[in-house]
């Protein structure tokens, strides 16, 4: 099973980038983390 995904993975990383256009996800991720204390 691993020489397989070897092959694949040989194959995936030694590819042409002429072949045409590729999709791709952008992604982006902002957190903040807010503490309100109210005293009344």
């Amino acid at each position: 099973m691993a020489a397989e995904l070897d092959e694949q993975v040989e194959a995936f990383r030694t590819r042409t980038l002429d072949a045409g256009p590729f999709t791709f996800v952008a992604m982006d991720a902002l957190i903040l983390k807010v503490r309100i204390v109210c005293s009344t």
